[in-house]
Order: structure tokens, then sequence, then C-alpha cells
């Protein structure tokens, strides 16, 4: 009677653990999939879901040499993973945006000219392709960075000279409203100084985010003028021997009330160039610039090396705020448990959960809240799905080593569509088992 028990127990034990582990790595099954691989031939930028479920991504061919760029694509697949259509544009098709009504937005470098005089193309197309208007700008936008559409239609743009962050608005035909630049301390180009988003709020006020001389950096200006309405700054405790604190803002979102929230990686002290303790930080400004609160966490001293990442942001149908991340666990190793907090609008802290040390290697990126404040998120090289309080649900590995441009779309029957980049594209629309 015990041994049959025994037996009883040993099944019971291995058919959880088979359901643990399909629950961990093929929790969702392939509805359809689609790809371009031109080698490093074609780079994939940005992509946009439309109102009918339509997938529009921008891209462009890689560069013959350094100086010269070959032409964009627009490519638009619709949800059974049929390819309606693919353009070809004159212009590098570096960041794409839609209107109310799906027609398409999309900038980026003129195809061939110089480095040192590059101009910039902006135009706009239906959502079956054609073209209603383009206009071609000076070169005071060197990178194109993002494209975003005001509540009345209006185009903002940022990009980057080597010095500067610049913003530009445009009507909806495409003429210039106003430019403004931001100064920066160092090269854009450095890490420490990049731009990182531009968010236009429910005013159609204008904010420019990133890390700048190795700070938090949020830059708000008027949308109906550019006139600057603040500047605010983050520097963290610790500078090192050239005066800076080599802080990193992540990620940055505007939440349903207008206010902003950033957040990042300040280091609270290292050893020889190396952070041995550093502290995850998220910050709420208000729409006037003061600061509502800010929170974060600093976990202890194990190894030398990179101690805390941010991976993502986002809000839930609350106006609550919820941070995902990782903490190294052991350097040597290169292993780390993720994170992920909730915060309410005042800043309490309502869970914590690093329970997925086992689950997840990686910080949980491609953060996207679902119609129930689930979360959905992609690591390394699989989705995972928590509940609104945190708790893993389920995980799904996909058929990549890891690596590149991860994004997640979630639609209304929590369907899961996987895009991948940026060398050519895969799209994967998975639905639950």
């Amino acid at each position: 009677m015990k041994s049959r028990l025994k037996y009883l127990l040993l099944l019971m034990v291995i058919f959880i653990a088979a359901c643990n582990s399909d629950d961990l790595k093929n929790a969702l099954e392939t509805v359809w999939k689609v790809q371009r691989l031109d080698g490093n031939e074609f780079m994939t930028n940005q992509e946009v879901v439309n109102s009918n479920e339509e997938i529009i991504i921008a891209g462009y061919q890689e560069m013959e040499d350094s100086i010269t760029l070959q032409n964009g694509t627009l490519s638009k697949i619709n949800r059974d993973g049929e390819t309606v259509w693919e353009i070809t544009t004159d212009f590098s098709c570096r960041t794409i945006a839609i209107d109310e009504d799906d027609n398409i937005f999309s900038a980026g470098y003129l195809a061939g000219t110089e480095s040192d005089a590059r101009q910039n193309k902006l135009a706009k197309y239906t959502t079956e392709g054609d073209l209603i208007w383009e206009s071609t700008y000076a070169d005071y936008l060197f990178h194109v960075k993002d494209l975003v559409l005001d509540p009345e239609g209006n185009i903002i743009i940022s990009g980057t000279t080597q010095y500067t962050w610049d913003v530009a608005k445009y009507d909806a035909g495409g003429t210039l409203l106003w430019h403004k630049s931001f100064q920066s301390a160092h090269s854009t180009g450095d890490s420490y100084h990049r731009l990182l988003n531009v968010l236009v709020d429910s005013y159609g006020d204008v904010y420019l985010t990133g890390t700048n001389a190795a700070d938090f950096k949020a830059i708000k200006y008027r949308g109906s003028d550019g006139e600057l309405l603040f500047i605010n700054s983050y520097d963290g405790p610790y500078d090192d021997a050239d005066g800076y604190t080599k802080d990193k803002l992540i990620a940055a979102v505007l939440d349903k009330e207008d206010n902003l929230i950033l957040a990042g990686t300040v280091i609270l002290s290292q050893v020889d160039g190396i952070a041995i303790n550093e502290k995850m930080i998220v910050i709420k400004y208000n729409s006037n610039g003061d600061t509502d609160w800010i929170n974060g966490y600093e976990h202890p001293v194990w190894a030398r090396g990179r101690i805390i990442m941010v991976g993502d942001l986002a809000f839930d149908s609350s106006n609550s705020i919820i941070v995902t991340g990782s903490v190294t666990v052991a350097n040597i190793l290169n292993t780390f448990y993720c994170y992920a907090f909730k915060y309410g609008e005042d800043g309490t802290e309502l869970w914590f959960n690093k329970d997925t040390s086992n689950i997840i290697p990686e910080r949980l990126k491609s953060l996207k809240i679902g119609a129930d404040d689930s979360l959905y998120g992609f690591a390394e090289n699989s989705i995972y799905h928590f509940d609104k309080n945190g708790k893993f649900q389920w995980g799904h590995e996909t058929d990549i080593l890891g690596g590149g441009r991860n994004t997640l779309h979630i639609n209304d029957a929590n369907d899961v569509y996987w895009i991948h980049g940026p060398w050519g594209y895969s799209i994967t629309k998975f639905r639950k088992k």
C-alpha cells in the first residue's frame, strides 16, 4: 500500500513538473508567422498597429558605405499575416506614427545625401500606402529619433545633432510651426548624454527626456509656440573623478493625468570605475514640473559589476506605475533575478515581486498591460505573463537565441503579437493554448 502511494505521489510530482515546464516554455500556440530575412541588408526601425490590427513596419536598406543610404521601406501586414502592400521610399523611414484615421506618417534621411549636409524628409500616406504629401526639411535634425502626433494631428519630430537635442512641430499638412534645440553637455552619441524619447500630453505640450551630463533630464515645451516651460534634472548622489554620476534614464511615460514618470538607475558607489552599488529610481513630476514623489529600490551588494538594471515602465487602468528590471546575483556567473514593482499614484509601494528568480534569465522589457491589468513582457528569448498582482502565470520560449529588438502587442482577446528585429523582421501571432 505504501509503495503504491509513493508511486502515485511520484507520478503526481512528475505531472506537476511537466505542467510547470509547459507553462514556462510552451504556453502559446502559433496562429501565423511571417518573416523578411535579408541578411544584414534590411533594417527595421519601428512599427505601429492600427485600428484594424494591421502592423505597419518602417525600415531601410543598410548603408552601402559611411555616407550613402539606400531607400526606405514601409510594409503593411494584416491580422492574418498577409502582406497587404509594401512601398519603397527615397528616405530611410527611421520612425513611424498613425493618426485616428490610420493615415501613416514617417520621417528619415533622404537617400544618398552627404552625412555633413544631410536633409530629412517627412511624408504622409493613406492607410493603403498612397502618398498624400511629402516635405523635405533642413538638416537641423541630423539624426531623426522619434515621431509622435499631438491631439490635433500636428506632427512632432525629435532628433539630435552632435551636441543638441532637437524637436520640431509641423502642422497636419507638413508646414513647420516651430523648432527648438537643447544644448547637450557632451556628444549625444555617448550613452550618458542620450535623448530617450519625445512625449506629447493631452494639451499638446511636448516633452524631451533622456540622460544628459549623466543625469536624468526632462524638458517641457509649450505646444502652441515651443516656449520652454521647464528643465528638470535628477542627479544621483555619487560623482566620479570627472564630476559625473553616470546615472542613466531608461524609460519615461506620461500617465493618464499628464504626470511625467521617469525610471532609471543611479550609482551609489563604485571602485576602479566599476559600480558596486546601484539603485533603481522612479520619479513622478506633475505637469508643472514639480516633484510629486521619488521612490526606488536598492539591493545589497553581491558582486562587483552592474547590480541593478531597469527593464521597462508602464501604467495600468488605475494609473498605478509598474516598473520591471533585474538584479545581478553573481557577476561571475552572469546570473540575475528579475523584479517588478507596482506603485500607487501617491508613490506608495503596492507590491514587489522578485519570485521570478528561477523563471526569467534577464530583465523584463517591452512591458505591456493587458485589458485586465495583467502584465506581458519579453526577456532573453521568451514571452512572459503575470497577473495584475505580479504573480507569474505562464511563459513561452520563442525560436530566437536572444538579443535584437523585440516588441509585443496585446489585443483585446489577449492574443500576443511578437515582432523581432532589427535585421529584417519576424512577426508571430500567438494564442494561449
